[in-house]
């Protein structure tokens, strides 16, 4: 089996306040590939009430003092229809997003 390769990067742009995060599926991704994507809330240490269908949460991390923020570490093992972006939220203050495809990843232990 080959060595898990970075495939491409889908992003979000944003302004300063939002609620809501969209981010573009990377261009070229196929079914199989692993998607990464980052989610932050800045302002509150708070996750999105909601995640789109299928995504796990892998990891998170927040901080209640100094600079206030939430991270989430979502993936998925995209299908032979994924939709052209995936939307968090529910966030309670400024959020922003970034997504990667990775291809040959061990799908079974991602």
């Amino acid at each position: 089996m080959a060595a898990p390769a970075f495939r491409a990067a889908g992003i979000a742009t944003l302004g300063n306040t939002t609620t809501t995060v969209t981010v573009t599926k990377p261009t070229g991704t196929v079914s199989g590939d692993l998607l990464l994507a980052l989610v932050t809330n800045r302002g509150a240490n708070a996750a999105p009430s909601t995640v789109p269908g299928s995504w796990t949460l892998l990891d998170s991390a927040g901080s209640s003092t100094g600079d206030i923020m939430w991270a989430g570490l979502y993936y998925l093992i995209a299908g032979g229809s994924e939709p052209a972006d995936y939307t968090w939220s529910g966030f309670t203050d400024s959020c922003s997003g970034g997504m990667i495809s990775i291809s040959g990843a061990d799908t079974g232990a991602p």
